[in-house]
């Protein structure tokens, strides 16, 4: 049985705390050292207003506003210290962060959103991130061929494909074969793209069903971060367990509508 974009949707609203603006990237919720929720949210946030659904953008733009304002080079958030080097906020008393500089994905995740009508208060030190991160396209047909034959620059392609998102501009040729069964990919690239989403289950023994197997991008190894054609997986009978929230297949799936 397929995964719907339906149930993604409600999956993904339901992630956010309402009380905190906080964003839980994995199921059970709980707050953790996720360090990539700028680019992620920020992605999300362009993506929802892109298709109209103003209430899960406006839930995306309380969290990156947060997340800017909590503390500078904030990389997550919460009303705890969830690891002992996480800094207590003196702008927003009652909540902490944990202190690591942005790289270029998460300034490109916030300025998408931001392009699609997020409105966000952005500190200089970020913008400067951004028009930095902007140049990454320079290095696009070296990268492409390069990322090609070396899976471990694979992981990198989700911040060339942002970098060229946030331009507005085609990716190199040398790019187009991470477009294959990739919504995100292939929508930077303006071709259309349909994958099905086949649910993966783990039983309470803790043995996965491979029946439904997914192609991975190009065999790689590791995966590129985030937007590859995932399963949800559900876990049953292990109340340890945990699954990731399904942004990827959300933000996919509402940027190829818009095709």
């Amino acid at each position: 049985m397929s995964f719907t974009l339906e149930q993604a949707v409600k999956i993904t609203e339901e992630a956010f705390n309402d009380s905190n603006g906080y964003f839980y990237h994995t199921i059970p919720h709980g707050y953790s050292n996720f360090i990539d929720g700028m680019a992620w949210v920020g992605l999300l946030c362009g993506a929802s207003y892109k298709v109209g659904n103003i209430p899960l953008a406006k839930k995306c733009e309380t969290y990156l506003q947060n997340l800017i304002d909590v503390g500078k080079d904030a990389r997550n958030y919460a009303p705890l210290p969830v690891q002992d080097n996480w800094v207590a906020s003196q702008s927003m008393p009652g909540m902490w962060y944990k202190e690591d500089p942005q790289s270029s994905a998460g300034p490109l995740g916030l300025q998408y959103a931001i392009n699609c009508g997020a409105q966000i208060n952005v500190p200089d030190y970020l913008q400067n991130k951004i028009e930095q991160a902007k140049k990454l396209t320079t290095w696009g047909f070296v990268f492409g061929i390069s990322a090609r034959s070396v899976s471990s620059l694979r992981q990198h392609l989700n911040t060339m494909f942002m970098a060229y998102l946030v331009k507005g501009k085609s990716p190199s040729w040398s790019l187009r074969w991470a477009y294959k069964e990739n919504p995100f990919f292939s929508f930077v690239g303006r071709k259309k793209c349909s994958v099905k989403y086949p649910s993966n289950i783990k039983l309470s023994n803790v043995t996965k069903i491979t029946s439904w197997a997914v192609t991975e991008l190009e065999y790689s190894k590791p995966n590129a971060w985030v937007f590859r054609r995932d399963p949800f997986v559900e876990y049953r009978g292990d109340p340890t367990s945990q699954q990731y929230v399904p942004i990827w297949m959300v933000v996919g799936e509402y940027l190829q509508s818009t095709l």
